[in-house]
């Protein structure tokens, strides 16, 4: 467990300016003479305390620490060891609590164990005991841990003889009995459950708190145990404990006895979707009507109704079983006809009519349907114009009727009628929660159909009141969260807020646990769930995200029957998840194939309500499947269902329809560009304006990108023969791309895509926005790139976003240059390389000048950029957890928890920079550096910037910046993107072959190999630069400048650059080389070090000779005596001595490091290359979690430790690199692997150099001139071309 997992999941942002932990200690704690581990346990106690105020994470983080440093204190026999122990116990009990790790569950009965194993003195031994039982349930509870469960059992039974008539301990056992019989189903541990709870109703008063709490678990263990095992017996237990006794047949209350039990079952009936429960309520019902016919009419009308409902529900369920429907109607009916002079009855039973009738249309959409709903509804409103209940029921018929037809008019009508039927049930819990619920509902659907903010934040706020107005064990509470989950997750599609997506899941769970398996909105949850991962998927590009919603998809499907009336919109649903993920991989796998299965399967068994989306998601499907197999009939395929959908829908609301009207016009669009017809055309664009939602939907960016491309695939297709005609149709085409790019509730990844396709087509029309569209992409880039939220997952997007435009940046700035524009240039090639340790830098800036005048605000910068460092750089790589009641992964939930607080710090952070920005003097914080600034980077010799960019504009070239003056740019006409491909990939080629020198023509082949790429590397590249720029080189002591190469030019030596004629001299001996990813990291690299630095002043060599795991390196203990021949003093941790924490901890320490070990480049994952330690191995991804206040230089005498990631090779990811980010001002590296022997040879004249006068002068800076020396030694021996042209030197 790394120091950066606990940090960053223990912290939050500080919202309500409480105060550090350092502080609260500082404030409530004085220096005593007590022994130091009493004093640590007391500030953990009072960090503690201060946590439970204030609910900040970094408090209980603080007080763990506090109280494990007192445990390791503390001698074994020391009275107070239970304290200690006990209170480690507690702490770590909250903390598992709060983040549900089980690295905090087992390191807490560790200490209550050690705690109870110390003797503690009852009553605390006992209390102990009981809070160890507590998590051990809690362990269970969430992971499934059964033995945890048994051995919590035992520790309350022996509790219980100690303490014999302790309710507390009673309810808890009888809890965990209630749990086991859920793991079990064994009736002895439910019975033993009901056994304690009916202990502590006989010990208590039926006033007090423990009766009332006993008294409803035992009403719902007989529940639970009922539904169980059915049997006669369990049913009488089962309704004696929740309505009373039974009547018996002398009972002259008889009727209404039954008529309430029937009542109450019928909740049931709506509460749980178990056969069990209709059977009997209807069973109930007719010995209720049979009971009150003749005798009491009120009652047996209501009982008529009451049957009514379990049947209306039940036709809820399955929308197949229209009999069910048919016989509630008939019972309604038959209530209303028998209830002429019982005003209230009757009522209810019209209402229930309407309601049946508008259940119809819903199904149907047939319009009579809805007309006898509006009828009925009338009708009631007629005989009671104020009843709240009528209110309530025609305001749903015309919010039902909207849903169809999307006209305002309705919507308006539907809240007008449920606002008063809100108004006049304020008396009435169910009706008030009921209308709260179905006006959340219209906003929402008004808000979706007209746009309008104030309705969704409406919509939001009913659904909230309602939620927070419930009880959660009221029926309809799921359905209330889903409610609200469902408004959050709409605003968070338009707004990309990630607190309302964080709501929406968070809510979505709250309801998945309320609806088990079984229950009737356990499908609709786990769809819920599963769509708040899709809409995370589509705006961040989580491929975790997407996988999430395959999974509870496929679990909503698993746990619907084939008939059930969520079954169609769950398989679509899922069939769509998986088209979304097929894209994914190439040829889209099993998942495509899954998915036109499902889609089909769908579209086969939906009814009139869900054909539109089974369609459509079918219709879409075809056309992945187009793609990846270009056969025309599957586009064609996809037309016609896309066409029969619309057709078959008759004429729902427009707005329902735009998601229809896109795919066709995308299908439309490929067809067009097979047939080059002019029909396909016309109805590419006809279906492309049909599919508008609104300049606030999150497709429109897609959208107005799809006009674009049609009209300018039509353009193409059939040029217009008047040029004034053609100009304006480009810029129209062009304006339409700018308005896609600036349309900001879409996903940057949209917007970056139509920014590219804006920039393809200013190419092709040569039009004055080209400029202006790559300054936008490369925006773009960024921002895409920033949301991903690990460093992993931000390379990944990164290699995606700029797989099919690798010389995107590199294009921006030769279009600068041809533009006259050097400086711009230089800037956009800033901007756009080395994002993402660029963004690590940003979170991890000095801002000592900030710091003076202005403390707070650099303290909380600095406390936000911690927390947002440690999630990117922490890999979150904890334990599978079991699945919870719920069903859902606990892992998944910390990553939900994990995703949503790098989202939420994201934002304080840039809120903190703009507030920033606003201070006089630091407008540019954290911006990207203007060229005056970045000029300041040629201040001791020329940074040399190459630049290869393809020819369709000014072509490659090299810019030069020294000084302030505008960058000297010197074209490079030959090195094309594919000549420098070519070279770079035949060094890598040639030097991965292996050779051995006995192979004399072999050997002598590769040398020659080498040595005409370094000669072409001088011609295209480096001789054009000398030929310029040779005379200010000249007058340099010593001649020195700065490689900063882009794209493919990272796998070139230029520093090693040879003429092809031999009287002319190579690179190596013009000049001294270095090089750096960008002018930003060379000066950050400068920044706030003393020039002379004390040379060697603590240098650590660490040596790995003989790696287990690794062939063994030779020459390692040669190489460590030759440096402590020059550096006596150095301190060496070599062997079984360099462990990973051992080496880390000592890097801080140290100025200078030098490493002698193996060094492996991870090509696929490159923030996961690393150094061979003895215990395992120390990543990159490890070295960006540490910092280093004071590092100079760092010496990798390791292979491919400046060898970078060919994919994106812009952003120069190795260890060197990473070494320099992290402080190091000067680092070498090797390109390739490096030969063993060659090692001590380099180090000797190295380290004399570093040690000699003009090293003890210059300190870590003069390792440039140290290491020419050093290679120009090891050519002197001779040695072969790739063993010394292979080291390099960054910063300085």
């Amino acid at each position: 467990m790394s120091k950066v997992d606990d940090s960053s999941e223990g912290e939050w942002i500080d919202d309500d300016g409480v105060s550090s932990p350092d502080e609260v200690i500082e404030e409530t704690t004085s220096e005593s003479d007590e022994e130091e581990f009493v004093c640590l346990n007391n500030r953990g106690a009072t960090l503690a305390q201060e946590y439970e105020k204030t609910r900040d994470p970094r408090l209980l983080d603080k007080a763990i620490e506090h109280a494990q440093h007192a445990t390791t204190l503390c001698p074994d026999g020391n009275p107070d060891q239970f304290i200690v122990f006990g209170t480690l116990a507690s702490h770590l009990a909250a903390r598992f609590e709060l983040w549900a790790r089980r690295r905090d569950a087992d390191a807490a009965i560790t200490a209550y164990e050690r705690c109870i194993s110390a003797n503690p003195p009852n009553p605390q031994r006992l209390e102990y005991i009981l809070e160890l039982a507590d998590l051990l349930v809690d362990k269970h509870i969430v992971f499934g841990d059964l033995a945890c469960l048994i051995q919590a059992i035992q520790f309350y039974e022996d509790s219980l003889k100690t303490t014999p008539k302790d309710c507390d301990i009673m309810k808890s056992l009888g809890r965990a009995y209630g749990f086991k019989f859920g793991d079990s189903g064994h009736r002895d541990d439910i019975e033993r459950a009901i056994g304690q709870f009916e202990t502590v109703m006989r010990l208590s008063s039926k006033e007090s708190e423990d009766y009332s709490e006993a008294s409803n678990l035992r009403a719902h263990a007989l529940r639970w145990c009922f539904q169980t095992f059915q049997t006669d017996i369990d049913f009488i237990s089962f309704i004696r404990a929740w309505y009373g006794e039974i009547p018996a047949l002398s009972d002259p209350n008889r009727g209404r006895r039954l008529l309430q039990i029937v009542r109450e079952l019928v909740i049931l009936v709506e509460w749980y979707d178990h056969p069990i429960y209709p059977k009997l309520a209807l069973e109930y019902g007719n010995q209720s009507s049979e009971a009150n016919e003749g005798i009491d009419e009120e009652a047996y009308c209501i009982s008529l109704i009451e049957m009514g409902h379990v049947h209306r529900i039940l036709a809820e369920r399955d929308e197949d079983r229209n009999s069910e429907l048919y016989e509630a109607i008939a019972l309604y009916q038959q209530a209303v006809d028998r209830a002429a002079e019982l005003l209230a009855v009757r009522i209810s039973g019209i209402n229930s009519l309407a309601m049946c009738f508008k259940m119809k249309y819903d199904q149907e959409g047939k319009e009579p349907d809805l007309d006898r709903a509006v009828a009925y509804g009338n009708q009631s409103l007629v005989l009671q114009p104020e009843n709240p209940n009528s209110l309530l029921a025609f305001g749903t018929i015309r919010l039902s009727q909207f849903q169809r037809t999307g006209v305002r008019a309705h919507a308006d009508q539907a809240i007008n009628y449920l606002e008063k039927g809100k108004r006049g049930a304020e008396d009435n819990y169910s009706l008030k929660i009921l209308a709260m619920n179905n006006l959340g509902v219209a906003r929402k659907g008004k808000f979706q159909k007209f746009g309008e903010d104030q309705d969704l934040n409406q919509a939001i706020s009913d659904f909230e009141e309602e939620v927070n107005m419930s009880q959660k064990n009221h029926p309809g509470h799921g359905s209330m969260l889903l409610n609200l989950s469902n408004a959050l997750l709409t605003q968070f599609e338009l707004t990309g807020n990630p607190e309302a997506i964080h709501r929406a899941m968070q809510f979505s769970r709250e309801a998945l646990q309320l609806n088990p398996r079984g229950s009737p909105e356990h499908s609709l949850a786990l769809m819920t769930l599963g769509g708040g991962y899709v809409l995370r998927f589509q705006r961040y590009d989580e491929v975790s995200d997407i996988d999430g919603a395959v999974a509870h998809y496929q679990r909503a499907v698993d746990a619907c029957r084939s008939k059930h009336r969520d079954y169609v919109q769950c398989l679509t649903a899922l069939a769509n998840a998986l088209g979304v993920r097929s894209r994914l991989t190439n040829g889209g796998g099993s998942d495509l194939q899954l998915a036109l299965k499902y889609a089909e399967e769908s579209v086969k068994d939906s009814h009139a309500g869900e054909t539109l989306d089974a369609s459509a998601t079918l219709g879409q499907l075809l056309r992945v499947k187009y793609e990846i197999t270009g056969e025309v009939d599957d586009l064609k395929r996809a037309v016609q269902c896309l066409e029969e959908t619309l057709e078959a829908c008759g004429e729902p609301a427009p707005y329902q329809l735009a998601p229809v009207h896109f795919h066709l016009a995308e299908s439309y669009y490929c067809l067009l560009s097979k047939t080059r017809l002019q029909q396909h055309c016309n109805r590419a664009l006809d279906h492309a304006e049909k599919s508008a939602q609104g300049d606030k939907a999150p497709v429109e960016c897609r959208r107005r990108k799809l006009l674009a491309d049609i009209r300018s695939l039509w353009a193409e297709i059939s040029p217009q023969e008047d040029e004034s005609l053609a100009m304006h149709e480009r810029e129209e085409i062009v304006q339409l791309l700018d308005e896609a790019v600036h349309h900001e509730t879409s996903s940057p990844q949209d917007r970056f895509d139509a920014c590219m396709a804006w920039i393809t087509l200013a190419k092709k029309y040569k039009h004055g926005s080209l400029l202006r569209a790559y300054k936008t992409s490369l925006d773009l880039l960024v921002l895409s790139v920033a949301i991903a939220h690990t460093l992993s997952g931000q390379q990944e997007e990164l290699r995606v976003l700029i797989g099919n435009a690798s010389s995107l940046v590199s294009d921006a700035a030769a279009c600068a240059l041809e533009h006259h524009k050097p400086r711009l240039a230089v800037e956009l090639l800033e901007q756009g390389r080395s994002i993402l340790f660029g963004q690590l830098y940003r979170m991890r800036s000095p801002i000592d000048d900030l710091r003076e005048g202005h403390r707070s605000d650099a303290e909380e910068f600095e406390d936000l950029s911690r927390q947002l460092q440690a999630h990117v750089i922490a890999r979150k790589t904890g334990p599978v957890s079991s699945w919870v009641q719920s069903g859902l992964s606990q892992r998944e939930k910390l990553f939900d928890d994990d995703f949503t607080r790098y989202h939420r710090v994201l934002v304080e952070w840039k809120r903190k920079v703009e507030e920033i920005r606003q201070i006089s003097g630091f407008e540019y914080f954290l911006q990207a550096l203007p060229f005056e600034k970045l000029c300041e980077a040629g201040a001791k010799g020329p940074v040399i910037i190459v630049n290869i960019a393809d020819d369709t504009g000014f072509g490659s070239g090299a810019i030069v910046v020294y000084g302030p003056s505008d960058p000297k740019v010197i074209p490079l006409p030959r090195a094309t993107p594919l000549a420098v491909r070519s070279m770079s990939d035949s060094l890598r080629r040639i030097i991965s072959e292996p050779v051995s020198e006995e192979e004399q023509h072999a050997y002598e082949r590769r040398q020659s190999r080498i040595l005409d790429i370094l000669e072409h590397v001088w011609s295209h590249i480096v001789g054009p630069i000398v030929a310029e720029i040779g005379e200010t080189l000249s007058t340099l002591k010593p001649p020195r400048l700065w490689w900063c190469p882009t794209s493919s030019s990272w796998g070139l030596p230029l520093h090693a650059a040879i003429p092809s004629q031999p009287d002319k001299t190579d690179a190596a001996n013009l000049f001294i080389s270095s090089y750096t990813p960008t002018l930003t990291a060379l000066l950050r690299g400068r920044k706030g070090l003393a020039s002379t630095p004390s040379a060697g002043t603590g240098l650590l060599v660490v040596g790995q000779q003989s790696t287990p795991g690794q062939r063994p390196l030779n020459s390692v203990a040669k190489e460590i005596a030759t440096i402590k021949s020059s550096f006596p003093s150095a301190a060496v941790v070599d062997e079984d001595q360099a462990i990973k924490e051992t080496v880390r901890g000592s890097l801080q320490k140290y100025p200078w490091v030098h490493f002698a070990c193996h060094g492996i480049q991870d090509r696929e994952q490159p923030f996961n290359s690393h150094l061979a330690l003895w215990d395992g191995t120390l990543s990159l991804l490890d070295i960006l979690e540490s910092r280093h206040n004071n590092a100079q230089l760092a010496v990798l005498s390791a292979c491919h430790s400046a060898a970078g990631d060919r994919a994106t090779p812009d952003e120069v990811i190795h260890l060197a690199a990473g070494l320099q980010f992290v402080g190091f001002r000067n680092v070498i590296g090797t390109l390739w692997e490096s030969y063993d022997p060659d090692a001590p040879e380099f180090a000797k004249v190295f380290y004399e150099r570093m040690s000699g006068p003009k090293g003890q002068k210059g300190g870590a800076d003069y390792s440039a001139t140290a290491l020419a020396y050093a290679v120009r030694h090891l050519r002197g021996l001779p040695t072969p071309l790739e063993r010394w042209i292979l080291f390099v030197h960054f910063g300085g």
